[in-house]
Parts: C-alpha cells; structure tokens; sequence
C-alpha cells in the first residue's frame, strides 16, 4: 500500500483556524458567563485552545526532543477535553445539579488529573511513552510507542463522549420543539469529535491521525460557533424549566422576540378554539385573531393584561391573559411568555350578582315604606329613597351603621340580632329609630331574611308611627289628672287637722313627712331648718319603715350642703330638682328634689326627697307639695315662738339667783365650785368644767359630773391642759368670742377628746371675757347627741358675762400672794450664791438654787463661746444619764435656741418639740425653761436651764420671769468670780513663758529645746500630744513632739503642702487655725496625719521668722471642743520661742552646710576644668549638681547663633536618658533666661503656668506629674550667653535661694569648660570632615575603613568599596564655574547619603571621586546597590545658580575575597573598577575581576 504524506503547510493552516475560533467561542462565552453554561463552554473552548497553540509550536519545532516533549504535553488538555466537554452536555441539559455530589467529579476528573503528574515524570517510567531503538552513536532517532497509560486515557476520553453522545440524543427526543436545534448543535458537535477519535486510533489511519483529528476539531468548533451566534445556543431554556411548564394549570406559550410562537405546555395545547399545538412557528397575535376574532394591535405586549373571550356562545370561555418579557444578559429581550389563566367561574358569579341587585332596586324604589338592607352581621348595605327622607340620613354616611345602631326597641322586647344565628322572621315591632339630627322617631319595624349569593341578607321596613302615639299618650294623661287632684284633696284636708293640734316641732313634722311619703313614695325625706345660732342647722331624717321613732334629729353645726345652699340664696326659689348634690348623707341612687320653707319671705328651711322609681314627680304633684311645705312654715314659726317666751321667763329667775351668791367669796376655787353649782339650775349637763387660761393654752380648774365615766370622775380631769391653736372648737371661741355648739362630738371628727368624751356626744362651751380678752371658759358636756340647742347658747354666754367679774377679781388676789412669796425666796437666794469665788462651785450653786426657785426637778447650765459658736454644758443635775460636757451648736436644741433669741424659751412638753436633742431622748424630760445669760453689754454668756420630768407641772409667765430675774443677778455673780479666776491664770502663764525662754537659749541642739517648750506648753494649755513640723524640700516634716506614746514612730513623718491639709494651710497663709469637732470639720484628718488614736480638737499656729513662715506648732486633743481663743493665745506665745530656738539651730546647720557645700563646689571645679571632652564634662556637672541638691531631672542646652537654635546637648529624667531637641532661641523656659540673662526660680508649677510662662513640656505628653520645683540657670563666659543648665525635681518647695546660687557659681565654671569641649570638638571636626559636602573626608575614611577590614578579616565577613567618578565634570567647572559646580558636589553629597544605609561609610575621595565602604556585603549585593544609585544619579535633576543640571557617574565595585590583603589594595581595585567604567564611555557600572586587572 503506498504511503501519503500529508502535508505540513495543511495542519499548520487547519491548526492556526482551530485557535482563533476557539478564542472567538471563549471570548463569547465570557462575555456571556453570567448565563447559565456559559462558563463551562469557555473552559472546554480553553481546552482546545492551549491544544491547538501546543500542536502550533510542535510543527515549528525542529528539535527531536523538543518536539518529542511538546507532543507529550498536548494530552494534557487533550485528556481534560473529553470529562469537560461531558459536563457541558450535563449543564445544557438541565443537569447540573447532579455535578455538586463529590464521587461523580471525582469518577469524572480522577484519570485526566492523574495525567499530569504521568506525563511531567514520563522520562523515570515508560507508562505514557515506550522507547524503542537508537543509542549513543547512532544515526537512527529513537522510535516512540504509546504506552499502558496511553490507553487508559483514551478508554476514559472514549467513555466520556460516548455518555455525552447518548445524554444529548436521549435529551434530543424529549425536548420541546425550539429547544431541539440547540441540542442538535452540541450532538452534531460530539459525533462528529468522536467519530474522529475513533479514526485517529494508531490501529486505523496511523499517518493520518492529526489531520484527522485537526478536520474533526475545526468542523466540531465551526458547529458550535454556528450554535452560539445563529441558534442562541447559550439562551437556550434548560431542560429542567421545561419540565416545569408542562405541569402548571394555566396556559403558558413561549414566543421568539418576533411573537411567534416557539413551544407551549399542555394546559395551552388543550384550548380548543385556537389548537396552538398545529400552529407552533406562526404569530401568536395572527393566531389569536383567526382563532378568536381578537385583534391585539401594534403594541399588544405593552397593553397586558387583556380578558379574551373563546369558544363558542354554548361553551364561552373567558380568560385573563399576561405576557411577561424573557430578558437573557445584558437586559436583551429574549422573546416573551404568553399566560392565559380561566377566569370563567368568576364572570358567571359577576353576572348573577347584578341580576340579584337589579331584582331588588325595583321594590326599594317603588314602595312608601322605608326600606334597608343588611348584610349577614347587620351592616347596612343599601337603603331606599323612602328611609332616606325618614331617617335624614345619606345612602354613603347610613352604610357606616348596624341596625342596632339606629333602632332602639321597646324594654319589654329583646334586643334585635342580625348575626345570622336565626333565620325566621320578626314580627312587626314597635321602635325608636334614631335620626340624622339626634331625635327619636316611632316606627313599627319588620325583619325579613332572604338569601344572596354571598350568604343570607336581611331585608328591613319601617312604617312612621307618630299620629298614632299622640293619640294614644291624650287619652292616658286626661284619665291620670282626674284621679290625681281627688287624692290630692283628701290628702292636704288630714294634713291640715294634724298641724292645727301640734304643740312641739315633732308634733308637727310627723304628719307632714307622712304626706309627703304618700305623695311621691320616697323613702328617703329630710327636713333642714335654718339656725340663728352656734348650735348650726337642724336636720330631721324620716323613717317610714320603723314603727316606733320614725323620727330622728341631729344639728349640723357645718353649712348646710353647696346645693342647698345655692336654693336659699335665691329669694325667687321654687321647688327644683337637684343634679349636682354631693352632699354625703344623699348616697341613694335617683333624682333629688328640694322644697324651701318661707316666713314673710324669710326662709326657714328646705324639705328634701330622693324620687322613687316608678313614682316619677311631675307637674301636679310639684305644685301639691309646695303647698304641704307652705303649710309646714306656718306650723314650725308657731311652735318656735312659743318656746322662746317659756325660756326667756326661766332665764330671768336663774341669773337673779346667780348673781346675789357671786358676791360671798373672793377665793378662786370657792368662786369657780359655785358658777358651776348655780349654772346646773339653768342649762341642764352631764359633766361640766370651768377652764382657765394660761399662756397660749387652757387648762382645766374645776369639774363637776362625769359620774358615767366609770372610775374617771371630775377630779382626775383637773389640770387637764389644751392647746387653743391645736384644739379647733377653742380656737373658734377664742376667735370669735361666742358660744359654740357641737351637737355630735362623735362625728366632729376635729373635736379634741379626752379620757371621757366616748361618753359624751353634744357639748356646749361659752368664753369668760375681761377687758376684751377671753381669760376662762365654761365647757358642758351632754351624754345626747344634738342636745344643746342655740337657746342654751344664748344662756350660758348671759351667764358667762355676769360671772367674769368675780373670776378676773378672785385671779388678782391669788396671783399679787404669789408674787410677794417669791420676792421673798429670790432675795435670800441672791445674797448666797454672791459671797461664792470659786466659778465650778458658783456655777453648781447656781443651778441648785434655780431648781429650788422653780420647784423644777432637773436644770443645767451651758457657757457660749463665741468663736466657736458652741454651748457647753458645765453643770447637770439630776440628769440621767449625765449630760455634762455636753456641745450643742448655736440654734440647735433649747439652749441653742435661747442662745440665737437671747431670750427666754419655754417648752411645754419636750418630747413632742420639734426642736429637741436625740441626747435627750432618755431623759423623760416633760417641761423644760431656759433663759440667757447676758453681759452688761449684752452679749450672751451662758444658758441657765430648769425642767420638769412629770406631766403634772407647767412653767407659766410668771416661772420666766422670775427665772430671768434671778439669771441677770447670776451673770454678775458668775463675772465677779471670772474676773478673779483671770487674774491668777494670767500670772501662772507669764511665770511658764518665762521658764521657757530660759530652756531655748540654754541650748542650740533643736530636738532638745523643742522637748523642753512643749514641757512648758502643758502646764498653761492642757493637750493631750504636740508637735513641731518644720518645712522641708515642699512637706512639713515633724522634727519634735511630746505626749506620744512612741516619739519614735512620729519623727520624721512628711505631709505635702495640700490644702486640703489643716498644717499646709496654716502654713501658706501664716495664721493659725482652731478645728473644735474633726469629725464633722474635717472627716480625712486622722487618715492625713496616721495617728493610732483619734484627733477630735486641733490648735495649729505657724512658726515665723522674720515673717517667713518656717514651719508649725500643733496641739492634738482626744475630745471635742478642747481648745479656744484663750488658748491660740498662749500658744502664739510659746510658738514665739520655738520659732527663735529652730533658728539658731537652723543658722547653726546652715553654717555647717554651706562649708561642706563650697567643698564640693571646689573639687567639681577641678573635675571639670580637667576634661576637654563633651561626652565627659556633660555627666560631671550633673554628678556635681545632684550632690549638692535633689536633682531629678537635669539638661544642658546650648546656644547655635547661626540657626537660632537652642539644642539640647544632654539630658537625663528619672535616671534615664531624655530626648534630645531644639527649639528657636525665643521659645520656653530657657529661651526667657536666654533673652533676660536672669536665672529662673519656681518653687511650685502648674500645669496652668505653662501658656502664662511660656514654658514648653519634654518627655511623655501623656504622664500625669509635671515638675514642681524648677531652678534654670544661664551659661556666661564674659557677657556672652552660651546656654543654661537646668534642675528639677517632682517635689514643690524643693530649691532654696542659695541652691540658686550654689547652680549660678557651678554654671559659670562649667561654662568655661563647655565652651573649651566645644571649641576642641570644632577643631577634631576640621580634621575628619570634607568642608565642601560635608562628608568624611579621606583620612577619617582611612581611619574608619581600617577597622571594618579588621574585623571582616577576623570574623571572615563581608566587605564591598565602590567609587564613584562623575563623568565629564570638567565641562560643569569650565561652562559654570566652580561655583555651580560645588553646588552639584553638595548636592551628590546628599543624595548618596540619602540612598544608602547607616551602617556605610560614604566619604570624598578626591576632587569629583566618592568612596562607599560596605560592611557585610556581598559582590552580587553590592553591585545591585552601585546600580541602583547609577541610575537614581542619571535621573536626577540636580538644582544649582545656573538652572537645573543632569550628569552621570562611572561607579567601580570591589570585593574583599582572599587575594585582597589590604584596604590600600580593596580600595584601588574600586578605584580600577570605576576607570574601566569611563573608558567603556561613563554612566555604567563595573565589578572587580581578576580578569579585568590582567587586561588593564
């Protein structure tokens, strides 16, 4: 058989096709990816692309190897194509989601992954590709079998296409009719891939397997690039929606973008009128037009939804047609879905439903009844013309109504239900209908339930039935009147025979409220009549229902009722109902009716009833019984006059008796026995008493009766007291100076009772009256309520008048007896207590004789101090517990209170003052007197005190005044023995003040002169420790003391200079300071001071030196209230002579100090005189520094004139090395005492001071502490400032002024020795330092370079030089100038020093040559780092006078390595490596080699 070859030109043509249709389907497809498939098809079109540009390069390839290579690689995505292209065949037919379970993709993948890793480690293993013939030597080329692997990849390509091919031709027969050409696409595509992988098998067509497979590939991708852009193959419908369609009820037709019809499902299939299954390709609105006779029009899809009709007349069919837009990528219109859903159901309902509507308009609008209808839950619905003139109401308001809403029925009818729970009709009732405007109209209704389509309705007529009810309402009202006015006759004439034989009120009542019951029917009827008097109005309850006191009485001492009361004020009034009553005896439900009584129009009072129900009050029987109540006037005015003779005859024959027995006794009692004896035969009681007046209160002298009061009888009520502003029936007799009645004490619910008042209902009390001043009371007591009537009013007031003139005489004899008997006791009291000097014994004195003047059971006496504002109680008697030592604050308590007043304050019962003492609350004290006691001047001294623990007593005017008395002779007594007591206190003080200057000038050690005054201290103020706090670097610290328990654990204790600390205040402001109660004045004062007892007084007073405070002198006391005026007196004094002992210690210590000082100033001197090194001068003045103060923070700063700069030069905070800065010459502290020349002192500073100071904060920001104490001092040489030296510390008052001066004197040495540090570092700089660029020059490149070579050579590390010669300089300095062309040396200088590390040493070599000297750096590092700074210097526009310049450089690189034994040799090879650079023409860079030495 002969062999063809096929031609090579052939396959590179089909091959090159392949690729780019390839791209183009890749391209489409992503810019598609977001359809569904899209991706894959980009992947599988991928696939063949890297195939086809593997095959390209193959066929340029000449190489056997190379080509042997390349076509092993190719079935790598020759092996992915075929599980790729299976999974494209799964998503386009709608199964994709059967890709996500993890054992088919790895079934699918597993062989073609494997594949790689089989063909890139083919040359260990023959499983891919055998080897056969050739070897070395030989001309033949080795032939290339396939090997088992081979195979097995093709058996899986094979299996995946075949299931592709099989899925696509069984999805292929299944599908709708529009979705078949697209499967086509894909199914014609994988025939046609495996029809020639069948036929490229080796076994087959050997020399013809790549033109084979290359046709195949091409004719497969122009298939699917048909597929994409004629059939749309990506916007295909998956098979899945498909399926979906085809089981929804409704009719669904799908269309192309041209309306024609595509695919439909069977519900759509089934419509018989247009037979849509026949007619699949043709235009849906031309379908619908023959079929339906419908014409859509031009834009039939914007005008969905449409309601079609089809089918014939005697099977019409209507539908509700949609039509939905189907968009694909990139909001294109696609085609549209057509939906018809029957809608046939729902239009027959339609039409019955206004076939029910028209049947019952016609009866609504033809009838003269007015006629409603009501839904199933009786909401009206609609309503007929007839009920809208009726009812007045609107067809549209009449629907927002039930039935119930507007129609009342009868009460005796039940209530009307429409809610479909019955369904037989009402009867014809009677109702109110409910108008418009809000009246009541009678109709007769009738409900009718008929049924609707929706359910049952109700259909509703009403019939006026107005005329008809007039007529019948005439009829009953005539019949009614006739019967009324025969009872009425009868009624009035049995009435009127009653009154005329009634003798008494009761008498009269009776038969009135008998008629008025059988009038109205009430049950409920009272009777007001008006009183003129005390006794208030009288009020009568009727009580039909008891047989026996069917009438009972009570006098209501309050108004009569606001309702009431509003009918008597009118003098028109006429019988009204009452609607507004609130009156609390009115609690039945129903109707009030009131009736006035009237006397020649003077009202009596009000007849009052509550309507029954059933028994309404009309017309008639109003006018009936306002002529009962004209008759009952008349009856009650006859009954009154009557009394009132018989009682003004009684009243004359009584007092007649009363004032010939007032005459025969002149003794208090007697005359108070008697008015009461006499008063029983003219107004009957059961309990009477006459009660007296005394300050503010009434108190009861004499009692009679009470016998009912079991064991409490007359006697146990005397001395019985009340309060007249607390008691409110005394208060209104004292106001009103009128009897005052109170018919029911029970009920009075403001009447103060007393141990027998439960007994007692109605009392009756009148005022005593002398000079127009109520000075007693009769009180009379009665066991029946409402008893007392204004009649009885009137007779005791009478009896009250003629009996004060005894009273007021009796009162007068008694009190001018009492009076003289105290004189009596006062003087001979006086005369004792005056012969006494000693003031504790005169006070004790004092307040027993008090008590024995008063007759009182306990007393106390308090002594005011001024400055502290407090009373302390000196004297107590009897009190239990003792209340001695006692303090009370002025205005607290009775003492306090006197002491506010000065005047006398009595307190009738203590335990129930408002401003009484817890201290006091055991006591039991009942009544209680204080009274001052005051200067000639007036001020107060003291407070004298008497009480009384029993109830039984009671301090009156006369008491106080008396006890003012014998306190103002007192004051005298007690300031003639104070006066004495002075004297001889003050000549005890001047002899210790004496002794205690003698102990200070006896010694110069200050612990022991201190000891020694405060000895002397104790004697003239008593205190229980003290202490002497000198001021020390900003604290008071305490350097002696005396009466401490250990002396030893006080010395030495510090307290910071706080106000809130009571010694720092009175430091600060030099004055001194009683605290009287710590506890209360200031609470932390024990925890300030550490004390293991507790401090309640405090005396401090400052300790001054030629008004320099210097410290304090403390005195500490255990109790409150321990020192006073006197006492800051005494100790000013003494505080005199331990100021003048602490300072001759102080100027002795000093005189020590300053000798050590200047010492260690002298050799600080020489230490840094010595050094002429920065580095060593900086830290020996600040050693020297912190030796001779507290130092803290310390700095050097020094003046650079020519920046304006002051720079910090060293610096050290807290032990620790600060931040070194600048600052312009103007700004901060430094900059101050740089402009003044003065050194700067503070002893305190503020966070406050730093915008008013100018100063500026080092260190952290965010640290809370700031310095305190501040010392700045500046550097002279001659007048010239050269810096300022600093010192601070955290502490305030830290620095004294000769620790000023001491920094000033150590400043000026040290300026000179800085400034010679300076001027030596200048010079060291000269000699190491290139002038022009400022860069090391060659020796210190040397001197460096010798010691990094050193230790490369010993460590055995790395060590690069590279030189850098500019190119072409020459031309710069001969077209410039040299000018411009330092100018660009400069700015070479700063480049290069801005590229490179800090650990490289870059110097000037020479001229226009630089030298970098790079440790730990490798050849290949450094040639990296030459070249990045070639080309950053070549790029740079270098500034100068004549305008931007550009040049470049000729860099040399040379590496230490074993040959180089010298930097002179490292440093040359550089500088060799840079020339060859220039002579290859500039600009590059060259790295040493031993290769180019040998040429050069």
């Amino acid at each position: 058989m002969p062999v063809i070859e096929a031609s090579v030109y052939t396959e590179f043509i089909l091959t090159v096709a392949a690729v780019i249709l390839t791209l183009v389907v890749v391209v489409y497809a992503g810019f598609h990816r977001k359809i569904n498939g899209a991706l894959h098809l980009a992947i599988l079109s991928s696939l063949g692309t890297i195939w086809g540009v593997i095959y390209l390069i193959e066929l340029l390839t000449k190489d056997i190897e190379r080509k042997a290579l390349l076509d092993n690689l190719q079935y790598i995505p020759v092996g992915f194509l075929p599980p790729v292209f299976f999974v494209v065949t799964m998503v386009f037919t709608g199964r994709a989601a059967v890709l996500h379970k993890p054992q088919l993709a790895l079934m699918i993948f597993v062989i073609p992954v494997m594949n790689i890793f089989i063909i890139a480690t083919s040359k260990h293993h023959q499983l891919f590709q055998l080897t056969a013939g050739g070897h070395d030597g030989s001309l033949i080329p080795p032939e290339h079998l396939h090997g088992p692997w081979f195979w097995v990849l093709v058996a899986h390509g094979f299996i995946m296409m075949f299931a592709a091919v099989a899925l696509l031709l069984f999805s292929h027969l299944r599908a709708p009719h529009w979705a078949r050409a697209r499967l086509g696409v894909l199914l014609l595509a994988s025939l046609v891939i495996t029809a020639a992988a069948i036929l490229s098998l080796p076994m087959w067509m050997e020399n013809f397997t790549d033109l084979i497979t290359l046709t195949a590939l091409l004719i497969a991708i122009i298939v699917i690039t048909y597929g994409l852009l004629g059939n749309r193959l990506l916007h295909a419908i998956p098979l899945a929606a498909s399926t979906l369609l085809s089981q929804l009820s409704d009719a669904v037709i799908i269309l192309n973008a041209h309306g024609e019809i595509l695919d439909l499902n069977p519900a759509a299939a089934n419509i018989p009128s247009l037979l849509l299954k026949e007619k699949i390709g043709q235009s849906f609105p031309e379908v619908i037009k023959t079929g339906a006779g419908i014409d859509l029009g031009a834009d039939w899809i914007s005008t969905y939804p449409h309601e079609i009709a089809l089918g014939q007349s005697s099977d019409l069919h209507a539908y509700d047609m949609r039509i939905s837009p189907l968009i694909e990528a990139g909001d294109t219109a696609a085609g549209s879905m057509v939906v018809l859903r029957d809608i046939t159901l729902r239009k027959r309902e339609e039409v019955e439903k206004a076939q029910f509507e028209n049947r019952y308009r016609a009866i609504f609008e033809n009838t003269s009844y007015g006629i409603l209808l009501l839904d199933s839950q009786g909401r009206i619905i609609d309503s007929n013309e007839q009920f809208v003139l009726l009812s007045g109401y609107t067809p549209d308001l009449l629907r927002a109504y039930r039935l119930k809403e507007i129609i009342s029925l009868a009460p005796d009818l039940a209530e009307i239900s429409v809610d479909g729970a019955r369904d037989d009709p009402f009867a014809y009732q009677e109702a109110a209908l409910l108008l418009a405007n809000g009246d009541y109209l009678p109709v007769e209704m009738n409900i009718t339930p008929i049924s609707a389509a929706g359910g049952t309705a109700y259909f509703v007529t009403l019939q006026d039935i107005r005329d008809r009810k007039r007529a019948e309402t005439a009829t009953r009202s005539a019949l009614e009147n006739a019967q009324l006015r025969a009872d009425e006759l009868a009624t009035l004439r049995v009435m009127g025979e009653a009154l005329n034989q009634a003798t008494s009120l009761r008498h009269a009542l009776l038969p009135v409220f008998a008629t008025v019951r059988d009038v109205t029917k009430s049950s409920s009827i009272w009777l007001y009549l008006l009183g003129s008097g005390p006794s208030g109005h009288q009020r009568y309850e009727y009580h039909p229902r008891e047989a026996i006191n069917q009438l009972s009485s009570e006098y209501m001492h309050s108004r009569v009722p606001k309702c009431l009361s509003r009918l008597l004020e009118d003098s028109l009034i006429g019988p009204r109902e009452i609607t507004d009553c609130r009156c609390s005896t009115l609690t039945s439900e129903g109707k009030h009716y009131a009736f006035p009584l009237y006397i020649s129009n003077r009202p009596l009072g009000i007849l009052n009833f509550i309507e029954e129900p059933g028994s309404p009050v009309n017309e008639n029987k109003l006018k009936l019984l306002q002529t009962i109540c004209d008759s009952l006037a008349v009856a009650v005015e006859r009954v009154r006059l009557f009394k009132s003779e018989h009682d003004q005859r009684k009243l004359a024959e009584t007092m007649r008796d009363i004032g010939t027995a007032l005459t025969t006794s002149l003794d208090i009692n007697e005359i108070l026995d008697l008015l009461l004896d006499q008063l029983s035969r003219l107004i009957p009681y059961d309990g009477g008493n006459v009660m007296l007046v005394e300050d503010g209160e009434v108190v009861i002298a004499r009692s009679r009766g009470y016998e009912l009061s079991q064991k409490k009888n007359a006697a146990h009520l005397k001395g019985l007291r009340f309060k007249i502003q607390t008691t409110p029936n005394l208060e209104r007799l004292f106001a009103t100076q009128m009897p005052v009645i109170i018919p029911n004490t029970a009920q009075k619910k403001t009447f103060v009772p007393t141990s027998v008042s439960p007994d007692y209902h109605a009392w009756l009390g009148a005022p005593v009256i002398t000079d127009g001043q109520v000075n007693a009371v009769f009180s009379l007591d009665k066991v029946e309520a409402g008893f007392y009537t204004d009649e009885h009013a009137r007779l005791l007031g009478a009896y009250a008048a003629q009996a004060s003139l005894a009273i007021k005489n009796a009162r007068l004899y008694s009190a001018e007896k009492r009076r003289i008997k105290e004189l009596d006791g006062l003087r001979a009291t006086l005369t004792d207590i005056s012969q006494q000097l000693d003031v504790n014994t005169l006070l004790k004195e004092i307040v027993k004789r008090a008590m024995r003047l008063l007759s009182g059971e306990v007393g106390e006496l308090g002594l005011y101090d001024p400055e502290t504002r407090l009373v302390r109680i000196v004297v107590s008697e009897n009190f239990k517990p003792d209340t001695m030592g006692l303090v009370v604050r002025r205005g607290e308590g009775l003492m306090g209170r006197v002491v506010k007043t000065k005047k006398a304050v009595a307190v009738p019962d203590y335990s129930l003052w408002g401003g009484r003492l817890l201290e006091y609350e055991d006591q039991r004290l009942y009544s209680a007197l204080a009274v001052p006691m005051l200067s000639a001047e007036g001020e107060v001294l003291g407070v004298l005190a008497v009480g009384f623990t029993s109830h039984e007593h009671r301090f009156s005017e006369n008491d106080t005044r008396l006890i003012n008395l014998f306190a103002q002779q007192a004051t005298v007594a007690l300031r003639n023995a104070r006066l004495y007591e002075e004297a001889r206190r003050r000549a005890e003080e001047a002899e210790t003040i004496r002794e205690a200057g003698a102990a200070v000038v006896s010694t110069l050690n200050q612990e022991k002169a201190i000891e020694l005054i405060l000895q002397q201290l104790v004697q003239v103020v008593p205190y229980d420790s003290a202490s002497v706090l000198l001021y020390n670097k900003g604290k008071l610290k305490i350097v002696g003391g005396h009466g401490f328990k250990d002396i030893r654990a006080v010395l030495g204790m510090e307290f910071a200079l706080d106000r809130n600390n009571p010694g720092a205040v009175v430091f600060l402001e030099k004055k001194p300071l009683i605290l009287t109660n710590i506890p209360e004045q200031v609470p932390h004062f024990n925890h300030l001071t550490g004390h293991n007892h507790i401090i309640c007084s405090w005396l401090c007073v400052p300790l001054v030196i030629q008004n320099q405070a210097i410290g304090v002198l403390a005195l500490d006391g255990h109790s409150v209230n321990q020192f006073n005026k006197e006492h800051e007196r005494l100790v000013i004094a003494f505080a005199d002579q331990v100021a003048i002992a602490l300072e001759n210690a102080r100027l002795y210590e000093n005189a020590l100090q300053s000798a050590s000082r200047f010492e260690i100033l002298y050799k600080v001197s020489q230490l840094i005189s010595a050094n002429i090194r920065s580095e060593a001068i900086y830290p020996a003045i600040h050693e020297a520094t912190s030796e001779l103060m507290e130092t803290e923070f310390f700095s050097i700063s020094l003046v650079k004139e020519k920046e304006g700069l002051i720079e910090d030069v060293y610096m050290v905070d807290s032990g620790k090395p600060g931040e070194l800065s600048s600052r312009p010459l103007d700004q901060g502290l430094f900059g101050k005492v740089l402009k003044t020349g003065q050194s700067i002192h503070f002893n305190t500073f503020e966070e406050s001071m730093l915008e008013e100071t100018g100063a500026i904060l080092f260190g952290d920001s965010e640290e809370e502490q700031i310095s305190q104490s501040i010392l700045v001092v500046p550097l002279k040489i001659g007048v010239r400032l050269v810096g300022v030296i600093s010192t601070q510390t955290y502490k305030p008052y830290a620095y004294s002024e000769t620790d000023l001066e001491l920094l000033e004197l150590l400043g000026a040495n040290a300026a000179i020795a800085i400034e010679n540090a300076r001027l030596f570092d200048a010079v060291q700089e000269l000699a190491v330092t290139d002038p022009l660029t400022g860069l090391f020059n060659r020796r210190k490149l040397i001197e460096l370079g010798e010691s990094e070579f050193t230790r490369s050579i010993r460590y055995e590390r790395e060590l690069s030089a590279v030189m850098l010669d500019c190119d072409y300089f020459k031309r710069v300095n001969d077209t410039y100038g040299h000018v411009v062309g330092d100018q660009v040396l400069r700015r070479l200088a700063e480049l290069c020093t801005s590229c490179l590390r800090s650990s490289d040493i870059l110097a000037r070599y020479g001229g226009d040559e630089f030298m970098i000297l790079m440790p730990e750096t490798a050849a290949t590092s450094a040639f990296k780092a030459a070249e990045r700074l070639r080309r950053i210097v070549s790029s740079t526009s270098f500034e100068t006078n004549a305008g931007p310049l550009t040049f470049s450089v000729s860099v040399g690189v040379a590496t230490l390595n074993k040959s180089c034994k010298s930097l002179e040799q490292l440093l040359e090879r550089a500088d060799f490596a840079s020339y060859v650079s220039k002579d290859a023409g500039g600009n590059r860079v060259t790295r040493w080699t031993a290769s180019i030495s040998r040429k050069g």
